[in-house]
């Protein structure tokens, strides 16, 4: 009877570290370069870039985050619901090789890896995620989002003093 029940443990163990070693990083599939190209394209062609399961609070929270507590306009992000798209999977692989992160959500913002939700929060504690958000709209000469205070506004040039 010990024996049997020390022969199933054993099974157990193998099946866990089976099932641990299958998901590990290292054994993920590598996605295509082209995929690869073209997901590192779209973290770039608009200010932010969202990607995650729509069903994770971690992706919501993100989400809120950046659409209801910083009011960032819809059309300058890209937010990408990998679980209800055919080639989600692709795609999260692609991100996995680029921010060398493999849990989900991914942030980016002006195309640089800002991280999960668990750092975005962090950087909004802060306030550096608002300055961010503040410097990466200046660069446009747009107001952006968030409300700027006199002394954020770069000082226009006098033509009659010397610089």
């Amino acid at each position: 009877m010990e024996s049997e029940f020390f022969v199933v443990v054993a099974i157990l163990l193998i099946c866990c570290y089976l099932l641990f070693r299958a998901i590990d990083k290292e054994d993920l599939p590598i996605a295509s370069p082209d995929i690869v190209r073209d997901v590192n394209y779209l973290t770039k062609c608009r200010k932010l870039f969202v990607a995650g399961d729509s069903n994770c609070p971690h992706f919501n929270a993100a989400v809120q985050t950046l659409f209801l507590n910083l009011n960032i306009p819809e059309n300058d992000a890209i937010i990408l619901k990998l679980n209800e798209m055919p080639y989600g999977g692709h795609i999260h692989q692609a991100l996995i090789q680029l921010s060398n992160q493999r849990y989900k959500p991914y942030v980016y913002l002006g195309g640089e890896f800002v991280g999960r939700n668990v750092e975005l929060q962090k950087l909004r504690a802060s306030g550096e995620l608002q300055r961010m958000i503040r410097d990466l709209y200046l660069m446009d000469n747009r107001p952006g989002p968030i409300p700027l205070s006199p002394v954020d506004l770069p000082k226009p040039r006098n033509p009659y003093m010397a610089h």
